[in-house]
């Protein structure tokens, strides 16, 4: 209680400033906050340039812009929802982001094209990326995509889970080499 009141007080002002991580599961969502929700434990990110470490409850373009402009420096960005409109794009400007976990909605999945998911696994900085309820075809598609250019990822550790779109059907499971292409992902650890 008396941090939530600390951080009340000082989370518009320079004090802000020295804020290095929130793992509270932040809702930063842009628009009004619901009645009930307690902007007293909400960082502000114009106000925290030096946020390193980031978890929100949902990541969506405003957002994803916000800190991009606002808290460049980040390295660690974790998001309980990827919702529409998610620019895969902005994530890639993030320079120093080594951990990236994603989660996305059934219905938003699709929003996330395999172009900006190759984009976001070729990234030089990110060693560590999970990702959660992505859209089956369209990580095979980045797979094909990365092993088609024969491009690498740094990614040091990597959980591809939960895939959404798959066929019941016995004939289109896909093989293991379409999931996680070893030439693509040559410093994983196993």
């Amino acid at each position: 209680r008396p941090i939530k009141q600390l951080w009340a007080l000082r989370m518009q002002s320079s004090g802000a400033r020295r804020l290095r991580g929130w793992l509270d599961g932040a809702d930063l969502s842009s628009g009004p906050p619901p009645a009930d929700h307690d902007m007293s434990s909400t960082p502000s990110m114009p106000h925290s340039p030096r946020l390193r470490v980031l978890s929100v409850n949902v990541l969506s373009a405003a957002l994803l812009a916000d800190i991009v402009t606002h808290a460049p420096l980040i390295e660690h960005l974790e998001a309980a929802e990827c919702c529409c409109g998610f620019p895969g794009t902005f994530v890639p400007r993030l320079r120093c982001l080594h951990t990236l976990g994603l989660s996305f909605t059934r219905e938003f999945s699709k929003d996330v094209a395999s172009n900006h998911i190759v984009a976001i696994m070729t990234m030089p900085s990110l060693r560590r990326l999970s990702i959660d309820g992505y859209r089956l075809s369209l990580w095979i598609d980045a797979m094909r995509e990365l092993t088609t250019s024969r491009q690498q990822s740094p990614i040091t550790s990597l959980s591809a889970r939960s895939f959404v779109g798959i066929s019941k059907k016995r004939a289109s499971n896909p093989r293991a080499s379409d999931l996680f292409p070893q030439g693509v992902f040559p410093a994983v650890r196993h």
